[in-house]
């Protein structure tokens, strides 16, 4: 009797609260919580409830919107929770500008600074069709150039205005400073920097446009029951829960949730416009700015670590250090966050290699304006650090065709950092360029492409403050029987074949010795992986044969693919390669 007393007198607490300004039912009243972390199993018991957090990394207390219900279904499991007021008195979204006005001043700044930005179009919104601009800074900014691409976005959420100032107030530090600014200038002209303000314009605009209080209104608003209307208990898709990583297990399947995924990844236009865009861009460092939390959030929490944790932490901290907290007390933490949820970040990370971080500004949702700009300036510092970063300790170079000196997309891999949970890390195809960002050390390197001899570089010294250099120059392998290809000539070992080829269940390797020689015999595959020593030891001169079973180093049969067969004498090593079906 107690426990129903008790709910009874909540709900009615809960209900007497004053409505929002809009018109909206008590089944849709949102309200901010501080829950307190006070059980054993810390958040365990409420994943299922995919509450919208405010942040993801879950302290002593973490907040949340809730609705009434789920408000009283924490306190039922146990939590602890206060009630966060409102947006003080006179406060709401429309003190910041609107989307005409970020439009106005965009186009205003490409008017203005036409040598060094260009305003495109990212792509348009889900519903209203609504144009995402996208500003790129840059000392060519027309062209394609041969330079790193950094990445500064906002407002993936419609409630987060703050995000949007952030960028908005790097661009105009960079466009104030460029030609008077020596560094500046330097960060324009060796970077293709790239603005991306509000990666949900519509959600934004409905936003401002109905002049909607705290905590109103955060996904876009993708028409999910197909009436042709906007119901705001039903329709909008949560954009930050709809990429490709962890997107299944991410958000809700709930469409009237306020964290639903969407029916399939990279549904909603907004998103694929930036997927598209940075599979071709390829940004080697990105900020993704939100609000509330002021904390540095990166990939991941979960184990196995990522293989660049160490690098993440380290990039992190030194931008966390640069960031104040609102009340003056510290700084922004830095924290991981689990990419089992469809984030950007963790596409972005684990699909094409780029570094980036979600940026939790502010200690609200919409601060006063006064509040939010001190804020994006506050977060300045660290934007700019990263500037300097981009060109700090890794590695940067082209891999190109040996023959044909034409680019070539490879893959490059740092044989120390354990990368089998992401997405092969590759030079562009334009250039053959790539950059990988890494902590300072010596590192083995390979550079490797099916059809091509993998290139294995050890011992590579990365220092602190520049990044090293390598250029590669993958060589070709010709498919079919008698392939060879001595390296510089090999006096010793002639006229090498390989039959049948390609190999079925086994293979013949023939070479002709010119001398009695010391011959080590071993297949491996593209990766330099040894797979076996077919022979080792002295062999006179004349016509020889060896025979391979199709068997790996441990008897098992070898996998299908591409092997190189080498013929390692005192006068060279001879090439072959050998294609096992």
């Amino acid at each position: 009797m107690k426990i129903l007393q008790s709910l009874f007198s909540f709900s009615f607490l809960i209900f007497g609260i004053a409505q929002p300004s809009w018109s909206q039912t008590n089944d849709d009243q949102k309200f901010v919580v501080r829950i307190h972390n006070n059980l054993k199993q810390g958040a365990a018991s409420l994943a299922e409830l995919s509450l919208d957090y405010v942040s993801e990394h879950k302290g002593a207390t973490f907040d949340a919107v809730v609705t009434a219900g789920e408000l009283a279904e924490i306190i039922i499991r146990g939590y602890k929770t206060d009630i966060l007021p409102m947006n003080p008195p006179g406060v709401n979204v429309t003190q910041y500008p609107s989307y005409d006005q970020v439009i106005d001043r965009l186009n205003y700044y490409a008017y203005a600074f036409p040598q060094i930005v260009k305003l495109d179009t990212l792509g348009y919104s889900q519903t209203w069709n609504l144009m995402i601009p996208v500003i790129k800074v840059s000392d060519n900014p027309g062209q394609e150039e041969d330079e790193p691409a950094i990445l500064f976005d906002g407002l993936h959420h419609a409630r987060e205005p703050v995000g949007m100032e952030c960028t908005l107030t790097i661009l105009e530090f960079l466009l104030q400073n460029y030609g008077t600014n020596p560094k500046v200038t330097a960060w324009v002209n060796d970077n293709e920097i790239w603005f991306i303000p509000m990666v949900n314009p519509e959600g934004y605009k409905y936003l401002v446009d109905h002049n909607l209080t705290n905590p109103w209104w955060r996904k876009n608003l993708h028409d999910n029951n197909l009436n042709g209307l906007f119901d705001p208990g039903f329709d909008g898709i949560d954009l930050n829960r709809n990429y490709d990583w962890g997107w299944l297990t991410g958000g809700s399947g709930d469409p009237g949730s306020w964290v639903y995924r969407g029916v399939k990844p990279f549904s909603e236009s907004e998103t694929d416009a930036k997927r598209k865009w940075a599979l071709v861009q390829k940004p080697v460092l990105s900020l993704s700015y939100h609000s509330y939390g002021e904390q540095i959030l990166y990939s991941w929490l979960d184990e196995p670590l990522s293989p660049d944790n160490d690098l993440y932490i380290e990039i992190g901290d030194s931008m966390a250090k640069r960031i104040p907290r609102i009340a003056g007390i510290g700084n922004y933490s830095v924290d991981p966050t689990e990419c089992t949820t469809g984030y950007s970040q963790c596409w972005m990370y684990g699909a094409i290699g780029t570094i980036e971080y979600t940026v939790e500004t502010c200690d609200e949702f919409v601060p006063p304006l006064s509040k939010g700009m001190n804020v994006a300036h506050d977060n300045l510092q660290a934007a700019l650090y990263l500037l300097d970063r981009i060109k700090g300790a890794g590695i940067t170079g082209h891999i190109l065709d040996s023959k044909s000196g034409l680019p070539v997309s490879a893959r490059i891999k740092i044989v120390q950092l354990n990368d089998h949970l992401v997405s092969p890390r590759m030079s562009d195809s334009t250039f053959g360029r790539y950059y990988r960002l890494l902590l300072p050390g010596n590192y083995t390197i390979q550079f490797s492409k099916s059809g091509y001899i993998t290139e294995i570089m050890t011992d590579v010294a990365v220092n602190g403050d520049k990044l090293t250099e390598l250029n590669v120059a993958l060589k070709p392998i010709t498919s079919g029987i008698e392939e060879y290809s001595p390296e510089g000539g090999n006096p010793v070992c002639t006229g090498a074949r390989i039959y049948p080829n390609p190999a079925v269940q086994n293979a013949n390797i023939e070479f002709q010795l010119s001398v009695e020689s010391k011959v080590t015999v071993k297949l491996i595959d593209l990766l330099g992986r040894e797979i076996r020593i077919l022979h080792q030891g002295v062999l006179p001169p004349g016509r020889q044969l060896i025979r391979w079973d199709g068997t790996s180093a441990n008897g098992n049969s070898a996998k299908p693919g591409l092997y190189l067969c080498l013929v390692e004498t005192k006068g060279g090593t001879s090439r072959l390669s050998l294609i096992k079906q």
